[in-house]
């Protein structure tokens, strides 16, 4: 995935492809990103910055073995790092 735009109900084929994704996107964007949330079906990430309202999260689609965003807020309001 080259440049990913994030979105609810977006797809990866599992977690290991989505945390290098979300990583990616966040090195390109000169900001930090925190796994709160890093189980085998259900990850939470947000910004590093405890002020700025970004986050994402995905968990496993019943009876498939791809994760799905199902939560994501997009904008960032805290500054590069």
């Amino acid at each position: 995935m080259g440049d990913a735009q994030f979105e609810i109900g977006m797809k990866f084929s599992d977690c290991k492809v989505f945390r290098a994704v979300v990583r990616k996107q966040f090195i390109k964007m000169n900001r930090d990103v925190v796994f709160v949330r890093s189980e085998a079906f259900k990850l939470k990430v947000v910004c590093a910055d405890l002020d700025c309202p970004w986050e994402i999260y995905a968990s496993k689609m019943q009876h498939e073995k791809t994760i799905q965003v199902k939560k994501y807020e997009g904008e960032h309001t805290c500054g590069i790092v």
